[in-house]
């Protein structure tokens, strides 16, 4: 219900908690530190018929967000009784014209305690955060390999060119070839290799 202020203009930013919305925020928190996973919690939410945030059904997002931009029902801190302003910028894309996000230096955060507001227990959220930890080490020690073995162009690996099938100190990217190939006739003087017995150069 709006609330309005002595000169009857309506109260801004005045919030005070729903218990019944508090228990859902509570039992998201207990099961993420459970190990439940964010998509299974969403469809849980989604199975019993409660409304996410929007009004609209659960989604793994919707839980999880984005830690860094305070995003996501995992990282609001309002729940645990503290106000975070200006986390985040929008600026506008030049080539799409769309805006995107683009966070701010942590010293330019406005934060405000408000302990009245607080409805998830300081131990619960800690839990969730160490868990949150865990699986960025993970994710991030899992990319780290991925990006290791990931080639840098299309065929590499799968194609070479077939007058340097034999030569071991060239690469197998097509492109790399060619161009260590150009740098030394340049420099050598090297017969042409304009032209390949298996596939143009």
């Amino acid at each position: 219900m709006r609330k309005f202020d002595g000169n009857g203009e309506p109260i801004k930013g005045d919030r005070e908690i729903n218990q019944d919305q508090a228990e859902i925020i509570n039992q998201i928190f207990r099961d993420y530190a459970a190990g439940i996973s964010p998509k299974a919690i969403a469809k849980s939410l989604n199975e019993s018929g409660i409304p996410g945030p929007s009004g609209k059904g659960w989604t793994q997002s919707t839980i999880n967000g984005n830690r860094d931009r305070g995003t996501g029902i995992l990282n609001n801190e309002l729940y645990i009784g503290r106000l975070v302003w200006n986390r985040q910028r929008f600026i506008k894309d030049p080539d799409t014209g769309k805006r995107v996000p683009r966070l701010n230096p942590e010293s330019e955060w406005i934060i405000q305690d408000v302990p009245e507001l607080a409805i998830v227990d300081q131990v619960l959220w800690l839990a969730a955060k160490e868990r949150q930890k865990k699986l960025t080490k993970t994710r991030k020690k899992n990319d780290a390999l991925w990006n290791c073995r990931r080639p840098k162009y299309l065929f590499s690996g799968l194609m070479k060119c077939g007058e340097w099938v034999a030569s071991p100190k060239y690469p197998v990217s097509i492109l790399g070839a060619l161009q260590r190939a150009i740098r030394e006739r340049v420099q050598t003087a090297a017969p042409s290799v304009a032209t390949c017995s298996k596939i143009p150069c």
